[in-house]
């Protein structure tokens, strides 16, 4: 019961959000996501390696999407996100520190953006409401007796047709499966494990892909340098696409040093 009025709260913030934005202006919809006043200066000099507006251009997201950063972190890709879906969309941002969040709504880059909304629980996404959710070097992170619920659960809030994107370290060639202690998994599983919860594998793409990466360290001891898979799912438009059986994990996954209640570390 709780859930569901939840949910219904948050269908609520979607139309409010929604009617004010048609009644407003399109001002943050013309911004430049990357020219925001208030943007930590670490990651201003990450965009470089990450290219944010490319990924979310090839994800299709754009000026009233409404989108779900999961497991975000410090907040890096909500709070561009605010400026691309403009006045007319909504972020959610999943499993964020609140934290660094509230910090970045007192004086930062999300300082009067009145169209994001933190959560922490998938179940509390209401159905078929996202037109996009993306998850950016931490899909490794969702333990794997969790990951088909976890799986379900985004396809559910996703509108029929709505885009999973996927962002995350591959393993060395020849390798399947995880290395949890460099924060990496290989391209191959990650398709298995998606397409098995239903999704439909639409494109990859090359754009973060660095075949010099020398595949010995952690993402976080060389996050610039790594190899990047970039994959875009979709929900099936009409009907479900047949759920397929999951594919024996390759690799344990562990829950990596220092990672939150979630298993998720404060990578974002």
């Amino acid at each position: 019961m709780r859930a569901s009025a939840r949910r219904f709260r948050l269908v609520f913030l979607i139309a409010t959000l929604a009617l004010a934005a048609r009644a407003g202006t399109a001002s943050a919809q013309e911004a430049k996501s990357l020219e925001i006043p208030g943007r930590p200066a670490e990651e201003v000099a990450r965009d470089a390696s990450s290219r944010p507006e490319e990924v979310f251009a090839f994800l299709g997201i754009g000026p009233g999407s409404v989108v779900a950063d999961l497991i975000a972190g410090g907040g890096y890709n909500t709070a561009i996100l605010t400026h691309v879906v403009g006045d007319g969309g909504v972020v959610f941002s999943h499993n964020a520190r609140r934290n660094a969040i509230a910090e970045r709504k007192a004086k930062g880059d999300l300082k009067d953006r009145a169209n994001v909304v933190v959560f922490d629980s998938l179940a509390q996404l209401p159905d078929d409401t996202l037109d996009a959710a993306l998850t950016v070097r931490n899909y490794h992170d969702v333990p794997a007796e969790e990951i088909g619920a976890w799986l379900t659960d985004v396809k559910r809030a996703l509108k029929p047709g709505g885009v999973l994107g996927i962002v995350d370290v591959r393993t060395k060639p020849g390798f399947r499966g995880r290395a949890d202690d460099l924060h990496r998994i290989s391209e191959d599983v990650v398709v298995e494990e998606v397409t098995a919860a239903g999704f439909e594998l639409q494109e990859k793409s090359d754009l973060l892909a660095n075949p010099k990466d020398a595949y010995g360290s952690s993402e976080f001891e060389n996050r610039e340098g790594t190899d990047r898979m970039l994959l875009k799912f979709r929900k099936p438009v009409s009907g479900a696409a047949p759920i397929k059986e999951a594919p024996p994990a390759a690799t344990p996954r562990r829950k990596p040093a220092g990672a939150d209640s979630s298993g998720a570390p404060e990578a974002g």
